[in-house]
């Protein structure tokens, strides 16, 4: 008989010779999304974990995937070597340090499946550009691809073959400078046709590419650009290159209508001046991105984020809602994984709830109207008017039952869904939300409905619950399954 990561109990996990370990299946064990379902492609080989500065084992080896002998089987026997090690007491693995690391039951751990997470490809680092805060760059590190395009969608497919795959995945081609490929047209179409997930691709946009244009008129692909600046002294100095020849092709993209155009500003020691911050305002307001990202500079080894960069962020955060209401993310607010963005995190969250606290923001100097343009409701595509159509579907079938219904998510696309939206209004109970800095705040306009923590749910029964997250929706599946006794709805 065959327990839940494939492994015959017979064998008793002897897939190395000195380790042996015996779980029944309500053993509590240590796991990993990444580690039961992610892959992440860099220059040196294949992991599962997709975190920058916190890194798993490696599975394979350049030569390894080069061979194409890499299977289904052989990645689900490489994660289960990991989780042996993960569930034993070798510490050499930096897995027993990271905060992705969770418990659970060990009839609930499959790590024969690929989805439903972060996905990651990076199987280069060659680039257009010699940023200062880039540590492949500062390495003379800027390699072409180490294997083919193919042979990462070939690994991608072994588990479509297997009907493994998860979709709601965030796949992320970044390096590197993706528009250096001269397989990328069809590497996108390869991981498209496996009907993973979304993909985003990280690009400086200082050369246009027209398979990046197309993809986002039709809006079938997220665009990731690192500006970092709004000075051209500034942005040339950081990365060495003219700044308007950057802002073209921004605006090329932007004029292609789509509604997956993100901004990145990476806050390193050159660009924390009052001039970087309020310039980068402006270009914002120019740009009209569908999404501003604020991350601080990847804290690799023993590099710290200083306090400043956290008190610099805050501001940025103020100064983009006060004249802008930009949908914005935090990125170290997801990267729980590693101490430093935790730290930063809660530092920024800090200086941002004093700013607020000393001149209250209203939409007194917001110079775009974003509830005229409705811009907000459509930002992430297809996925907010899904949610939308899905609630509704399901409202109009409940009319006359009166149901009490849950948003479980108050990230990106929860925000989006809540914003100037009659049907939210009208018919959600309550928002569900993990993260603490969430909770407590009343998003919606009739200030009626506050957002809970999940454990509301055990006490409080809800008729049907509808997922605003991608990332996440495994697990808040599981918490579902594990900790609401009553029966409820999940709204699809």
């Amino acid at each position: 008989m065959l327990n839940s990561i494939g492994i015959s109990n017979k064998s008793a996990y002897n897939t190395q010779e000195t380790i042996e370990l015996r779980y029944d299946p309500n053993d509590t064990v240590l796991s990993c999304r990444y580690l039961e379902r992610g892959l992440a492609f860099q220059t040196d080989g294949l992991y599962s974990c997709c975190l920058a500065t916190v890194l798993s084992p490696k599975l394979f080896g350049v030569d390894e995937i080069e061979s194409g002998k890499i299977d289904h089987l052989s990645i689900v026997e490489k994660r289960k070597d990991i989780f042996l090690r993960l569930n034993s007491n070798d510490v050499s693995i930096s897995c027993h340090c990271c905060g992705e690391v969770y418990q659970k039951k060990f009839k609930d751990v499959h790590l024969d499946r690929l989805g439903g997470c972060l996905l990651n490809i990076q199987h280069y680092t060659v680039c257009n550009f010699s940023c200062s805060y880039c540590p492949y760059a500062k390495a003379d590190e800027l390699l072409p691809p180490q294997y083919s395009e193919q042979k990462i969608i070939d690994i991608l497919k072994c588990f479509g073959d297997k009907e493994k795959i998860i979709t709601g995945s965030w796949i992320q081609i970044s390096g590197g400078e993706p528009t250096m490929l001269r397989n990328l047209e069809a590497l996108i179409s390869g991981i498209t046709d496996t009907n993973l997930g979304d993909i985003c691709i990280f690009t400086n946009s200082f050369k246009h590419s027209d398979i990046i244009e197309n993809y986002l008129k039709s809006n079938s692909m997220f665009l990731s650009t690192s500006v970092d600046a709004g000075i051209p002294s500034t942005y040339k100095k950081m990365r060495g290159k003219e700044m308007q020849v950057v802002f073209d092709t921004l605006v090329k993209y932007r004029m292609t209508g789509t509604t997956r155009m993100q901004i990145k500003y990476i806050i390193t020691d050159e660009n924390r001046s009052e001039d970087d911050l309020f310039s980068f305002v402006l270009l914002v307001l120019v740009l009209k991105p569908n999404l501003v990202h604020i991350i601080p500079e990847f804290p690799y080894g023993d590099k710290q984020i200083p306090r400043d960069s956290a008190l610099f962020g805050a501001k940025l955060l103020y100064s983009l809602r006060k004249y802008g209401d930009f949908n914005i993310t935090l990125q170290a607010d997801g990267i729980s994984a590693d101490p430093k963005f935790t730290k930063f995190s809660v530092e920024m969250h800090e200086e941002y709830d004093r700013l607020c606290t000393e001149t209250e923001l209203t939409d007194e100097y917001h110079i775009l109207n974003w509830t005229n343009e409705k811009e907000h409701a459509v930002q992430t595509g297809g996925y907010v008017n899904h949610l939308t159509k899905s609630l509704s579907t399901y409202v109009e079938k409940n009319s006359n039952r009166n149901k009490k219904i849950a948003l479980w998510g108050y990230g990106t696309y929860g925000q989006l869904f809540c914003y100037d939206n009659d049907i939210v209004e009208k018919n959600i109970t309550v928002i569900i939300d993990a993260d603490k800095h969430k909770q407590g705040i009343r998003p919606l306009l009739n200030k009626s409905i506050i957002v809970e923590p999940p454990e509301y749910l055990v006490n409080n029964n809800v008729d049907a619950i509808i997922i605003a997250s991608s990332n996440y929706r495994i697990e808040i599946l599981d918490y579902i399954k594990k900790n609401i006794k009553h029966e409820v709805e999940i709204i699809k």
